[in-house]
Parts: C-alpha cells; structure tokens; sequence
C-alpha cells in the first residue's frame, strides 16, 4: 500500500501511541508520589509490607487489605500495557511491510514492584514507533531536493549558536515540525523569528520597529550594510510579508507546503545577516 492511500491510518496509529506515552508519563508520576506518600506514613507501613507480600506470593491483588490508590494505579498500568499492545497489534496487522514492534508482556507482582520498569518500556516503545510512523508520513511529504535544502538549512544553523542560541533553538523547533508534515506550525515558528530578527536589526539601523515605512528601509539599508545581491534583498521583502502580513495577521491564511520551507530557509539567512551586524557592531 502507498504511503498517501494508508495516510489516515498512519495518523490514527500515530495518534494513539501519542496518547499512550502521555498516558504512561503521567500515571508514572502519580504512582511515584504515591509511593512517596504510603511509605512516608508510619501507621500504614506494616499493612504496606504485608500488602506487597501478598501480591508477591499469590500473583494478585488482594481484596481485603486496605490500599485502594495502589490497586487503582495499578490497574492504570496494567489498561495502558493493555492499550499498548492492542495498539502493537492494530499496527502489525494494518501495516503488513512495516517492522515489527515488540509486545510487552507482564505480571501483577512485577508490576507493583516495579511498575516504573513498564512504564518507560511503553514510553520507550512508543516514540520507537511514532518515529516509524513519521518515517511514513515524511516520505511523502519531503521530495529529496527539500531535503537536500533543509540539510543545507540545518548545517547553517549549527554555526549560529554562539551568536543567539534561543533562536537557534526557535529554528530548530521549525525545522521539526516541517518535517512531521506541520507546515503551519513550522511558519509561525519561523515567522515569529523573522520578525524577532527584523526587530532586532531596526534597533542597529536606528529605524523604528512599529512603523511601516521604517521597517520598508531595512532591506535596502541591509543590502547596502553587507554587500547583498539584488535578489537576496528581494527575498528579505518576500520572507517579511510572509511572516508578518500572512502568517500573523491574517488569521484564514495557511501558508502553502513549498512557502513554509521558503520562509524557513529564508529565515535562517536573515539570522546570518543579524549575526554579522551583531558582530560587526560589538568589533
């Protein structure tokens, strides 16, 4: 089957290991707490011993020892192995070519025990196929050649973490979510850092940053400043519309798959630009 005819599908099982990660992150921590909480209290350390050492030796919990928050975390854990496994099996069965995941299987005393030991085997085991199931989805979203550009995106990124590494990050982040196919999310991570840096280049250029026509002279001025091409200050212009005209005022606008990776692309030039006039300044 074509990766876009079982679409639907792949969001579906991405969807619901997405929740059973978050599921196990969050029970996780409530029972650890719990536990905190039990073992810190005196009166009830006894009954809890005994508790762990009926479970132990007859593989079950017990009816009549009072500890009513264990045995519901406990049953927590054991309906999210369960999600988790009827989700392995969904994926095995609905996807034919895809590899194998691994079931988990368990017992009651392991689990309380050592509950946190399955939790994070279905935390572990669900971002190990969601990153399967993005693999899917990403194959049919990026052509070589974006990749190829995204590559060249990412490599010039690395070299600006000493310069502003808040933004490097804020790029990142942009880049991830173009490649998950997040196209709108990726342009307004990328849009608010193009505007960040627009301001931030006002401020040296002695333009003010809330007036139009101030920030209209920016690409010029920084043409001029750094020796740019024609082209290059024509794309300044472009990526400046996209992020703050479409991406931020229009709230109905959605940018288009090919002006995400534009603006994106364009964005982490424009940091380039403020690197060297933050560098220049401080020289």
């Amino acid at each position: 089957m074509e990766t876009s005819a079982k679409r639907p599908l792949i969001m579906g099982l991405r969807a619901m290991f997405l929740s059973i990660k978050q599921r196990a992150l969050e029970v996780e921590k409530e029972y650890a707490e719990l536990l905190d909480k039990l073992t810190a209290d005196n009166l009830r350390r006894a009954d809890f011993k005994i508790f762990f050492e009926f479970v132990n030796a007859t593989n079950s919990l017990p009816k009549d020892i009072d500890f009513p928050e264990i045995i519901n975390k406990i049953q927590k854990i054991k309906g999210i192995l369960d999600s988790y496994n009827r989700a392995v099996s969904f994926f095995q069965s609905s996807i034919q070519d895809g590899p194998p995941l691994r079931y988990i299987s368990y017992t009651v005393p392991h689990l309380v025990i050592a509950p946190s030991n399955y939790l994070q085997e279905v935390v572990t085991y669900c971002e190990l196929a969601l990153g399967i199931l993005e693999g899917y989805l990403l194959s049919e979203q990026i052509t070589p050649q974006e990749r190829d550009r995204l590559e060249r995106t990412r490599e010039k990124i690395e070299t600006l973490y000493e310069c502003n590494p808040a933004l490097v990050e804020h790029l990142k982040e942009a880049i991830k979510e173009f490649e998950m196919g997040h196209d709108l999310a990726s342009a307004l991570i990328a849009g608010k850092c193009f505007i960040y840096i627009e301001e931030q280049l006002c401020s040296s250029f002695g333009l003010n940053k809330n007036k139009h026509e101030e920030r209209a002279k920016l690409p010029k001025m920084l043409g001029e400043r750094l020796g740019l091409p024609r082209n290059m200050v024509e794309k300044i212009v472009k990526a400046s519309v996209l992020a703050r005209n479409t991406f931020t005022h229009n709230i109905n606008s959605r940018p288009s798959h090919e002006n995400a990776l534009s603006l994106l692309a364009d964005t982490v030039t424009f940091a380039e630009y403020l690197c060297k006039i933050m560098g220049n300044s401080e020289g």
